[in-house]
């Protein structure tokens, strides 16, 4: 600033100090004004190595957490491969158990005779109370299982048993028997028909299969689809699964295909579906024709065994063990989400 000639030294005086305190009173002027260039590019190089320690953590997480989930995804896989080999030897096993059950003498004899005792049943009286019962059955423990399990509410009347050996059969077998326990304990309902001399004879072959495998049930079907035999004696029991209440499900479409099969070593399985004659549970069924071979005089069908499968699905509750930590899961889901 040029200093005017006019006026006196301490008017001159007087503008410097005021510019002195002007400039005095900017803080960020009289600190850049007191940091040296030395301290300068400390503080410039300490920014960049901030800058790139968090660049490069950035990047350190960023691959680790891929490398975790990489690993996370190979790990599921790993099971996934492991799961599908052992269901598909659980599978093999069970079909080639099937098999030679077939192909026994038992399965053949047991067949033939308990037929022979389901045409004699068709000719006996039922009585009203023997009716009562059954109808007792239906709507106090069938049909409340079934609404209790799923809410799904039956049309009792519409299942109810019409053919006289299948109100016979579910009146001493069925609803005396309400539980599973009782009803493959039970070998003979004493009550003199040919059809329980059959069933004292045969039924214990029959409890060793389910028991054994972890069957739901086993059934027998005569050429014309009648259910003549059951293991736990449930609603199916005497039923036509051509023409009766529960003839459409896959188990008809499966007594279908062994029927006409000329394999002696074939075995149908069947997608699992929600099966009305079981409470509406998730049912599949293995099954396999009776020889003669081209004319079998009916079918073996096992009701697959759900516990195995959740037992094996769950690596029997062993998750952390098996590797899913605590939080993992294996789930069997098939084309209809079922």
């Amino acid at each position: 600033m040029a200093e005017d000639p006019d006026q006196g030294p301490a008017e001159q005086a007087g503008k410097r100090g005021t510019l002195r305190t002007r400039l005095a009173g900017v803080p960020g002027r009289r600190m850049m004004s007191r940091v040296s260039i030395q301290s300068k590019l400390i503080l410039m190089l300490v920014l960049c190595t901030v800058l790139a320690a968090a660049v490069v953590g950035a990047i350190a997480f960023k691959t680790g957490r891929d490398g975790l989930r990489a690993g996370a995804i190979t790990r599921l896989t790993e099971i996934r491969a492991a799961q599908e080999r052992d269901l598909t030897a659980m599978v093999a096993d069970l079909r080639n158990a099937l098999m030679i059950y077939t192909s026994g003498v038992t399965a053949v004899d047991s067949l033939r005779d308990f037929t022979v005792g389901f045409d004699e049943l068709q000719k006996e009286q039922i009585t009203p109370e023997q009716d009562r019962l059954i109808a007792d059955y239906y709507t106090n423990v069938f049909a409340k299982d079934t609404q209790k399990y799923t809410g799904y509410r039956l049309n009792v009347p519409a299942l109810l048993p019409s053919s006289n050996a299948q109100r016979y059969l579910q009146s001493f077998y069925t609803a005396k028997l309400p539980t599973n326990d009782q009803a493959i304990a039970m070998d003979d309902a004493r009550d003199g028909s040919t059809w329980s001399a059959a069933h004292a004879k045969y039924h214990r072959f029959y409890r060793e299969i389910v028991t054994r495998f972890a069957f739901e049930d086993a059934l027998l079907i005569d050429a014309r689809g009648n259910v003549v035999y059951s293991a736990y004696k449930n609603v199916d029991l005497g039923t036509n699964i051509l023409d009766g209440p529960y003839s459409r499900s896959k188990l008809k479409d499966a007594f279908t295909e062994a029927m006409s099969s000329n394999d002696t070593d074939r075995v149908v399985l069947t997608d699992f579906e929600l099966y009305q004659a079981a409470t509406m549970a998730p049912t599949a069924w293995l099954v396999a024709p009776i020889p003669p071979i081209g004319k079998p005089q009916g079918v073996m069908a096992l009701q697959f065994p759900i516990t195995k499968i959740n037992k094996l699905m769950t690596f029997d509750g062993k998750w952390t063990e098996s590797g899913l930590g605590q939080t993992g899961e294996t789930i069997l889901v098939g084309e209809d989400l079922l």
